[in-house]
C-alpha cells in the first residue's frame, strides 16, 4: 500500500513561503508514490486542533510545513489526542528559526524531504511542562525570564525577519531585568534573582543561537542554562558567544543536564515554550524519553 501523509501548512510562518514549499513537497511526494492530504491553517492553534481531531488511523504520518510554532502545535495535537494514537512526525523548513531542523542539519528542503521518505523513524524525547493547570509538550526549549521577554519583543519585530531575534536580545541586554524565583533542578535548589532560566532539547534556539551545544534529542535529559543577576557586560558576553557555543565557558552561566526542573516566581511572569508565549505563576518540567516518532 502507498504511504499517506497529512500535511499541515502554515501560510504565515517565517517569510510566508509555507505554501510554496508545500507545493514543492507535494510534487516530490507524488513522484515517490506517496499520497498527501493538505490542510492550510487559518489561525493560531488551528494546526494543533486539526491534528488532535483528525482520524490519523488513515495516515502513516503528519508533516508540518512551518516554523517552530507550527511544529509545537502539531506535536501537542498528537500528544493530547483522546485515543493516545501517536503517529510519526515530519518537519519541512518554512519558519524563521527552524530550531529542530537546524539541530538535525536539515535546513535544505530537499535533504529534509529525502529524510522523510526514507522512513527511518526514530523516537525523540519531549519535555512535559505543567503550568497554571495546563500540560504542554516541548521538543525545543522552555525559556523563562529574558528568554520569554525577548521572545515577546521579537514577535513585535517580525518586520525585521531573522534579525528580530538579535534586535530583541540586544534590547533585553540594555534593559538588564532581573527576575526573582526559587529554582529546583533535580534535587538541588537555587534562589534568584535570575536573568534567565532555560531548558533545551535541541542545540539551537531562535535564529541560529547555539544555546545548548551539548543537547541531545535522545539522551533522556534536558540541558538547563541559568544566568544569575549578571551585569550588562556579562550578558553581552553571553550574547556574543552564543552563536558559536563558546558561552559555556563564561563564569556567570551555569549549564547542566537534568531530568526535572521546577520554578516558582515571586511574581506572575511569561513562559516561552518553543517560541509560544503564555503567562505563568510557576511551572514544572519533566523529560519524557523516546516518546515521539520523528521522520526526519
Amino acid at each position: 500500500m502507498p504511504q499517506r501523509f497529512l500535511i499541515i501548512v502554515n501560510p504565515k510562518s517565517g517569510l510566508l513561503h509555507g505554501v510554496d514549499l508545500a507545493v514543492q513537497a507535494g510534487s516530490f511526494f507524488k513522484s515517490k508514490g506517496i499520497d498527501c492530504t493538505f490542510y492550510e491553517t487559518r489561525r493560531s492553534g488551528d494546526a494543533g486542533q486539526r491534528v488532535q481531531r483528525s482520524d490519523l488511523n488513515t495516515f502513516d504520518g503528519v508533516c508540518a510545513v512551518g516554523g517552530d510554532g507550527t511544529v509545537h502545535e502539531v506535536v501537542n495535537g498528537i500528544m493530547n489526542r483522546e485515543d493516545h494514537l501517536i503517529v510519526p512526525v515530519g518537519v519541512l523548513p518554512a519558519g524563521t528559526g527552524n530550531a529542530l531542523l537546524s539541530h538535525l542539519d536539515q535546513l535544505d528542503l530537499q535533504i529534509a524531504l529525502s529524510r522523510i521518505v526514507a522512513n527511518d523513524v526514530r523516537k525523540i524525547d519531549l519535555m512535559k511542562i505543567q503550568s497554571n493547570g495546563r500540560t504542554e509538550f516541548s521538543f525545543n526549549m522552555v525559556g523563562w525570564g529574558m528568554m520569554a521577554a525577548g521572545n515577546r519583543t521579537a514577535e513585535q519585530l517580525r518586520i525585521l525577519g531573522k534579525l528580530r531575534y538579535h534586535a530583541a536580545a540586544l534590547k533585553e541586554i540594555i534593559c538588564n531585568p532581573s527576575y526573582r524565583a526559587e529554582l529546583t533542578i533535580d534535587r538541588g535548589s537555587l534562589l534568584g534573582p535570575f536573568a534567565f532560566v532555560t531548558a533545551c532539547k535541541t542545540v539551537y534556539v531562535g535564529n541560529g543561537m547555539k544555546l545548548a551545544p551539548r543537547a541531545d534529542l535522545t539522551d533522556g535529559l534536558m540541558d538547563v542554562l541559568v544566568v544569575r543577576n549578571p551585569s550588562r557586560f556579562q550578558l553581552l558576553s553571553v550574547f556574543r558567544k552564543v552563536f558559536t557555543g563558546d558561552h559555556l565557558q563564561l563564569p556567570e552561566l551555569t549549564y547542566r543536564k537534568a531530568s526535572y526542573l521546577s520554578l516558582k516566581p515571586i511574581d506572575s511572569t511569561f513562559l516561552n515554550i518553543d517560541g509560544e508565549l503564555s503567562q505563568s505563576t510557576g511551572f514544572e518540567i519533566q523529560v519524557m524519553p523516546a516518546v515521539l516518532p520523528l521522520l526526519n
